[in-house]
């Protein structure tokens, strides 16, 4: 559960400047790479997961063997759902 505190830290996160600056440069701004297999958020297809449960793992965690790094040690856990929420949206298809 979320105390006060914690709920106030993630209404506060800017996740859109967070994917301007963390993602968008592999992930392009409509979400729609085709610079490597596996990269957009558009086309339908979540080879790690979709939820927002297994795309915050995705960006805690990266990816080993792509160019998806891990960003753990980067941004705090409010960034990383907001960014989970965030990039869902790119998918018309999830809800």
């Amino acid at each position: 559960t979320l105390t006060a505190a914690g709920a106030q830290g993630a209404a506060k996160v800017d996740a859109a400047e967070l994917y301007k600056v963390k993602c968008l440069v592999c992930h392009q701004a409509d979400g729609n790479s085709q610079m490597m297999p596996n990269m957009s958020f558009a086309d339908g297809v979540w080879k790690n997961g979709s939820s927002i449960k297994e795309v915050s793992a995705t960006i805690t965690n990266g990816v080993t063997g792509t160019a998806m790094v891990a960003f753990k040690e980067q941004l705090t856990a409010a960034e990383i759902a907001a960014l989970a929420r965030f990039v869902r949206k790119f998918d018309k298809k999830l809800k």
